[in-house]
């Protein structure tokens, strides 16, 4: 029984042992069986499930002193494949990796009010969107991570530039938002062990934060000299489809400029 593990050079060629034949063997047909052995200290990669049946054929001896010339046939085990010329053993490698962007939801009249998921954010790498995130009853945002991936279809090595904002609601809810767009960029690394490295290596600032304010509204009463009327009943309702709704607030003036 013949048994030899070779390892491929920085060519990727694996040269295995001399198999050396004599006149004893002439006239007799050896097979071999080469595969790939799984190496378990390399990550990330995929191992060639290919067989090949390697047959020899030693000529029958002419003399005591002959030099056998054989015949080799590499046989991959397909139909489409057999009687190949070489073997050929082929891996596949795959990386993986993530972030999770994260930023920060202030008012500007305190926090005590604050309320999870009160507020909503995205995060857009050339227009298109990545992630999504809601901030927590502290204020921290939480975003859906980014994922990445490196492989033979998908190369997602190098930078990537995001571009995070707040998301308005269609309709009035009391907020002035913060309609500043927030900066970041992401290098992202291969660490040659199936994983991916991704940081952020440059933003507009220290941390994402998105401040907002309640809506406040303003007014008086005044003369034709601009003056403030002492005394003046001011309200504000809430406005329905029927007209004047629920009384929200109401005040008098007290004549201060």
């Amino acid at each position: 029984t013949y048994t030899d593990t070779a390892t491929v050079d920085a060519d990727g060629i694996a040269v295995f042992k001399t198999i050396a034949y004599t006149h004893e063997d002439a006239g007799i047909t050896y097979t071999y069986e080469v595969k790939e052995n799984k190496n378990e200290e390399l990550s990330g990669y995929t191992f060639s499930q290919a067989v090949y049946t390697v047959t020899v054929e030693v000529p029958e001896a002419g003399s005591e002193d002959f030099t056998p010339e054989v015949t080799i046939t590499y046989n991959k085990g397909t139909e489409e494949e057999a009687n190949v010329s070489a073997m050929y053993f082929y891996n596949t490698y795959e990386a993986k990796g993530s972030i999770s962007l994260a930023g920060t939801k202030t008012m500007a009249d305190g926090d005590a009010g604050l309320t999870a998921d009160a507020f909503r954010f995205e995060v857009r790498e050339n227009g298109e969107l990545v992630s999504k995130g809601t901030n927590a009853a502290d204020g921290t945002i939480e975003f859906e991570p980014i994922n990445y991936v490196y492989n033979t279809s998908q190369n997602d090595l190098g930078l990537h530039t995001y571009e995070i904002s707040e998301i308005q609601p269609d309709d009035g809810d009391g907020y002035v938002y913060d309609r500043t767009v927030k900066t970041v960029v992401v290098k992202v690394t291969d660490d040659g062990d199936g994983s991916l490295t991704a940081e952020i290596v440059d933003a507009d600032s220290d941390e994402v934060v998105f401040e907002n304010d309640t809506l406040k509204v303003s007014f008086k009463k005044t003369d034709v000299a601009g003056q403030e009327i002492k005394g003046a009943e001011l309200a504000i309702y809430e406005h329905t489809k029927e007209g004047k709704g629920v009384l929200i607030t109401s005040w008098t003036s007290d004549g201060t400029p």
